[in-house]
């Protein structure tokens, strides 16, 4: 057991150790660098922006509540549609649902001004939109003769017959009162005066659309105060919707900087596409709340200020104020965009040449992957938008004026908190088991994706559900992106599923297992004569200390470039490459300088030792004939003193060197093999002395082919130099 100060020392130590790797992360290219901190001041710019218009919002509903305080405002559903506010015991269009408008905009007041000095009494049938079957039975009953209270008084002597049938008008006329009394309790029913519109009075002068003459000034005041009160908390509850649109929208700021940051620290290219993905959905958010802030601003002024609160201007300022802070949340958006776009494209460069170049990964491997990540891209949006739609639907019905004619509101709210608990397990799920191949966790997966469709498909049967959708383009705007998104990585997923088993969980378990070491991968260009889709320049990253290190070590080494540089021109050294017109070229690697000196002396017996110069200086061809000994030589030494076999020279009839030949040519001392795979010439390929040996394949030519084609107008035989003879 460690003592407590060395374990303190431990963790600290493991702390600089991540913020150095983060810090590693954030500056490995320019690119990176400028993404990340424009990414963080982007966040801090449209979070203060959009707290401010929060602000302005509550300000707004704290006002309006403070004049809603004193008054006597019933709660109910308020509908404003075509000019008119209707106040509904119910959804609207739903059977024994009844809305009656409580207020005109001031187009619609001077066509029903018109109307009533026409002396049409059709007024009340036209602003009762929805009617059920009691209020049809109403307005017929309406249509009967009236009754004169006064005239049953004073003919209340009169003969039997007339006795007879009075019970009967009265029971008729009892049960009208009843009908309308509840109508008006239910619904005080008038744009601009009285329950008289309604019809309270019994002189026939019901539907004169204002205040009967038994009505007094203060009664007209007090109406006039109702209908202002009913467009105040219209008012209102928009503005609340308001405040829910900031606080998802805040929320959604913060996950595109969180997003940011995992792209940057775990070179992530579906983070990548989702970031920019969710920047264009905010710059049009953003567009959408200027063009609502003017059309709710022009329904103010013709339903409130200029309607039914009597020209008088309750939010006096508070428009421009709104107005001027609602444009620059566009324009910071907008430029946001298009930055985002470039820095977003130059690393996508970067990171999917890095995530397709790789040496060992086929073509099938690599559609599979970028399959994956189209799914991983899917399940990051999915997984905020569905989020947040959830949590504003909830809020809705719990908090706002819905919930008091709303029916079955707690099976709603049980069926969206389970919704809501199950989509973040569903989005790791869904991220696990594609990319680990995990069936038992797929099938969770695929279960729960299920659920959540079926939830989603079956809640538009709802008439809450649908009616919240029509009025509310924002929830609406969420929504659709969320159930959209879900069915989109439901059939992704499902295309994954048949993927599994071909190769793709060991190869990105292998890749990441090689990161977490600080492996650097090697990358090569599938295209030798196009070279790759995505050209990088070198100087655009850093050199890992381990490349400095073998470079400043062994300088005879060539550093390779990037499989995603642009390919240059191969080129022929006549020590190290020999050409064959009819095959593959092949490229045998040199002798470190370190065994130089430590070559085999059967080579020297055999050819004199100055055949090749390894001391050459890179790109100097210094290659000489092999000389061969003379006879005399050969003849005087014993079989036992005698080398092997060398001739190279001799070839069978089809032109290939024998495998016994090839062993025979293979070096006493083998020193390791240290050849690099150059990028600029990518087909070439590579063998070390032990891969004589095990590689059968490879294409041996003669060293008399070898001089005729690498270094023309030299002799095809190899002689004796004048000093030899």
């Amino acid at each position: 057991m460690l003592p407590i100060a060395t374990r303190k020392l431990w963790k600290r130590t493991l702390s600089w150790s991540r913020i150095k790797l983060v810090y590693t992360r954030i500056t490995l290219t320019r690119y990176t660098t400028l993404y990340f901190f424009f990414a963080l001041l982007n966040c801090i710019v449209l979070v203060i922006l959009q707290g401010v218009t929060y602000a302005d919002n509550n300000q707004a509903v704290n006002l309006i509540g403070g004049l809603l305080a004193n008054a006597n405002v019933e709660k109910g559903l308020l509908v404003f549609e075509g000019g008119e506010l209707e106040k509904c015991n119910s959804i609207p269009g739903q059977p024994g649902a009844v809305c009656v408008t409580v207020a005109l905009s001031k187009d619609k007041q001077g066509l029903a001004s018109v109307e009533r000095r026409g002396g049409k009494t059709e007024l009340l049938r036209k602003r009762v939109v929805h009617k059920n079957v009691d209020l049809k039975a109403f307005l017929a009953s309406r249509s009967d003769k009236d009754v004169d209270n006064d005239s049953d008084s004073e003919d209340g002597d009169d003969d039997d017959d007339d006795s007879d049938s009075e019970p009967d008008d009265d029971e008729d006329d009892d049960h009208r009162k009843e009908a309308i009394k509840d109508f008006e309790d239910e619904t005080p029913a008038n744009g601009q005066g009285s329950n008289s519109e309604i019809g309270t009075g019994e002189k026939g002068n019901s539907t004169t659309g204002g205040a009967s003459p038994g009505t007094s000034a203060g009664s007209a005041n007090k109406a006039l105060d109702l209908a202002c009160g009913y467009t105040l908390t219209w008012l209102q509850d928009i503005l609340q919707d308001a405040k829910r649109e900031d606080l998802v929208t805040l929320g959604f700021h913060f996950w595109l900087f969180s997003l940011a940051v995992v792209t940057v620290l775990n070179e992530s290219l579906p983070h990548l596409g989702a970031s920019l993905a969710g920047h264009v959905l905010g710059t049009g958010w953003a567009a959408f709340r200027v063009q609502s802030t003017e059309r709710l601003r022009t329904n103010y002024l013709s339903l409130i200020s200029g309607g039914a609160c009597g020209g008088v201007d309750l939010l006096d300022g508070w428009w421009e104020v709104r107005r001027l802070h609602a444009i620059p949340i566009l324009a910071v958006s907008s430029l946001v965009l298009f930055a985002t776009a470039y820095l977003s494209f130059k690393l996508f460069r970067v990171y999917a040449s890095q995530s397709f170049s790789r040496v060992g990964a086929s073509p099938q491997i690599h559609r599979m992957y970028k399959l994956v990540l189209l799914l991983s891209v899917s399940l990051q949006l999915t997984g905020f938008f569905s989020i947040a739609s959830t949590a504003m639907w909830i809020d809705k019905i719990s908090h706002g004026v819905i919930r008091f004619v709303a029916q079955h509101i707690k099976i709603y709210l049980v069926a969206f908190a389970v919704t809501l608990v199950l989509e973040i397990p569903w989005v790791i799920l869904g991220w696990v088991s594609v990319r680990r191949e995990c069936r038992w966790k797929y099938v969770v997966f695929c279960g729960l994706s299920i659920f959540l469709v079926v939830i989603s498909t079956l809640m538009f049967l709802s008439p809450l559900y649908v009616f919240i959708f029509t009025t509310w383009p924002f929830f609406a705007t969420i929504t659709v992106t969320s159930y959209v998104l879900m069915v989109l990585t439901s059939l992704l997923s499902i295309w994954c599923r048949l993927n599994f088993g071909k190769g793709l969980a060991h190869f990105l378990q292998v890749s990441d297992a090689l990161e977490g070491v600080n492996f650097t991968p090697v990358y090569f260009s599938n295209d030798a004569e196009k070279g790759t889709a995505f050209p990088v320049k070198f100087s655009d990253t850093e050199k890992s200390p381990v490349d400095e290190k073998i470079s400043s070590d062994f300088g005879y080494l060539q550093q390779p470039e990037l499989s995603y540089s642009e390919l240059a021109k191969p080129k022929l050294r006549g020590e190290s490459v020999y050409s064959d017109a009819n095959g593959m070229p092949v490229k045998l690697s040199s002798t470190p300088s370190l065994f130089k000196d430590a070559a085999s002396t059967r080579r020297v017996k055999a050819f004199g030792g100055n055949h090749l110069d390894l001391g050459a200086a890179a790109g100097e061809d210094r290659y000489t004939q092999p000389q061969m000994p003379p006879r005399s030589a050969w003849s005087a030494t014993t079989p036992s003193e005698r080398p092997r076999s060398r001739d190279l020279t001799s070839l069978s009839s089809s032109g290939r060197a024998s495998p016994t030949s090839m062993r025979s040519a293979t070096p006493s001392i083998r020193p390791p093999s240290l050849s690099v795979r150059s990028a600029t010439m990518p087909s070439i390929r590579a063998v070390t002395p032990s891969a004589q040996t095990q590689t059968p394949s490879v294409r041996s030519v003669s060293p008399a082919s070898v001089v005729s084609r690498t270094r023309p107008g030299l002799p095809a035989n190899p002689r004796r130099r004048p000093s030899d003879a």
